[in-house]
């Protein structure tokens, strides 16, 4: 028997790699370049727009969106980077400073 295990060594399955997908590359929107997605994005654009939903109208500034409660705090942007929105999506993004 052990030599019928040994004498078939094509029988293994190898090992299949991932893909890898390169990152998006970076997108030109209104003169400032999108740097990229990022977790904290999503939350505070979700309550950007709950925001604009309940009051009717965008905050003035982000910050308003902590002192009204629709976050306990502003996520700090990556260095040499900043918050903008991005009027024709209303969506925050990070932008290069």
């Amino acid at each position: 028997m052990v030599i019928a295990a040994l004498s078939v060594p094509g029988c293994r399955k190898k090992p299949v790699a991932e893909p890898v997908a390169p990152p998006p590359a970076p997108a030109e929107s209104g003169g400032a370049t999108v740097v990229q997605k990022d977790p904290d994005l999503t939350a505070l654009n979700a309550a950007y727009k709950k925001f604009w939903q309940e009051q009717k109208s965008p905050p003035a500034k982000l910050e308003d969106l902590v002192t009204k409660k629709y976050m306990t705090s502003l996520p700090v942007p990556p260095p040499g980077k900043k918050f903008n929105v991005d009027w024709a999506t209303m969506q925050v993004t990070l932008v290069n400073k």
